[in-house]
């Protein structure tokens, strides 16, 4: 061999071995980035003429296992839903044990009204009573706009992840052009590889996903239920926010002002038809927006009618058919339309703030001047009516008072967020698992990429001292 073809050899070997301590360099630097899979290059020989002509690189290459991942992003998917809708639960559940709870409230409007049937003379119990009913309604109040705060969240949430899939999207479509030209010219495509993954795992955690494979390393995007995201150009999902979700709006139900989701006018909606994908944070925020809140607030507007009813029997109404609570004022009118929880309010004629009298809680709502001090028939049959078992008309099974069913429908709530979090807790130790499993598969193992520079360098060294006996015996023929 001669000097010129030793040196050749050794230049391309510092050259290979370089570039091999470069990537190893880069997998220990991103051994804690989520999502980042080991590359990797292979070393060739060179031959020219039959002969040695030193060391080669294969192109880079990722390491992968598609199986693994698909069900990474899938388990990602399901957790983002799940950890979406057990969020939104436990905030109206905390409603019920906070500050002024529901319960509380109704049970102390309901010890009220004993102490003026046992006190009818007292003044200040009678102001008690309009004190705790004004509680009533203040805690209907704040459960009511805790759940239409929640829906409006949602759907300002769902803008968010639509506009995230959107930019995704539009990044892949990028990252296919450019791979597919770094492939069709030999170039490493392992850099852009990663950063359209990452850019997939941001669609699938909002969106159930599949892709296939198209030509020079490309991919398609569907939902994973075929609705096609991404064939060569991105498509745009398309949804509109609103200002505030009010408690009569409901999209499933239909003619709601509220906004679906469609890709090129195919309605992709959760819950909407067999196009609609059950899982992902976008499905999550849909149940929650169309599904579960709208069945809370029904729920809490069935409690509420059950209370307006109570005080709207005959013999303690007032003539014009009103009880203690109204309907913003109005009766009750079977069936209430939907937020009546919000729109609960105290009848103005025992309401001193409004123009009212105490007293009338223990004379009647007709009462044009207070009676017999000692009469406390008529708070009596307020008490009575209040305790009395019956069905909240909702799905609450037993017959409960007004206490017992303000309570079941706490316990109730807080039951189904339980529920909710123990499978959001389900799903991301499924995630954990395959997570887990993946990086064992793609990630870095820090000690091996460590043993990989040893080897590494002893080839670098090598190379260089081959480098420097040539240049030795160059310098000795020169002395010649």
């Amino acid at each position: 061999m001669s000097l010129t073809s030793a040196l050749s050899n050794a230049v391309t070997g510092m050259s290979a071995a370089s570039r091999r301590a470069e990537i190893t360099s880069h997998n220990i630097a991103n051994a804690t980035t989520e999502g980042y899979a080991r590359q990797s290059v292979e070393s060739l020989q060179r031959v020219s003429a039959g002969r040695g002509a030193g060391v080669a690189l294969s192109a880079t290459a990722r390491e992968t296992d598609p199986r693994l991942t698909a069900s990474r992003r899938e388990a990602e998917s399901e957790a983002g839903g799940s950890q979406v809708q057990a969020a939104s639960s436990r905030v109206v559940a905390d409603v019920f044990d906070g500050s002024g709870a529901l319960f509380e409230s109704v049970a102390a409007l309901e010890n009220s009204l004993r102490s003026v049937s046992e006190m009818p003379e007292s003044s200040a119990l009678q102001e008690r009573v309009v004190s705790n009913a004004d509680q009533v309604v203040t805690a209907f109040a704040d459960i009511a706009g805790t759940i239409q705060a929640e829906r409006t969240a949602a759907d300002g949430a769902i803008e968010a992840a639509v506009g995230k899939v959107n930019t995704a999207l539009v990044a892949i479509e990028k990252l296919n052009g450019q791979i597919g030209i770094a492939r069709v010219n030999g170039r490493d495509s392992a850099s852009l590889e990663q950063q359209r993954s990452d850019q997939l795992d941001v669609v699938a955690q909002n969106i159930p996903i599949r892709t296939m494979t198209r030509d020079n390393g490309q991919l398609a995007i569907l939902t994973d239920r075929g609705v096609t995201l991404l064939d060569g150009q991105a498509k745009e999902l398309e949804f509109s926010p609103i200002t505030f979700v009010t408690a009569d709006m409901d999209y499933r139900a239909g003619g709601s002002p509220l906004s679906g989701l469609t890709v090129e006018g195919i309605e992709i909606s959760p819950g909407n038809g067999y196009r609609s994908s059950d899982t992902g944070t976008i499905a999550g925020l849909f149940e929650a927006r169309d599904g579960s809140l709208v069945d809370t607030i029904a729920e809490v507007d069935a409690v509420a009618a059950d209370l307006v009813s109570r005080f709207e029997t005959a013999g303690i109404a007032a003539a014009d058919g009103r009880g203690l609570f109204t309907d913003a004022g109005a009766a009750l009118s079977p069936p209430a339309a939907p937020g009546l929880a919000g729109r609960l309010a105290l009848n103005e004629r025992v309401d001193p703030g409004q123009g009212g009298e105490v007293w009338r809680i223990r004379d009647g709502l007709d009462a044009a001047a207070p009676g017999a001090t000692v009469n406390g028939t008529h708070a009596q049959a307020l008490l009575d009516v209040m305790t009395e078992a019956r069905l909240s008309g909702g799905s609450l099974a037993r017959p409960a008072s007004a206490a017992g069913l303000a309570g079941d429908l706490g316990a109730l709530f807080e039951q189904r967020s339980q529920t909710l979090e123990d499978i959001a807790a389900a799903d991301r130790s499924r995630l954990s698992t395959v997570q887990a499993a993946e990086t064992t598969v793609i990630g870095v193992d820090i000690d091996q990429e460590l043993q990989n520079l040893i080897l590494i360098e002893q080839a670098y060294s090598a190379n260089a001292k081959v480098i420097e006996v040539a240049d030795r015996l160059v310098q000795r023929l020169l002395e010649i």
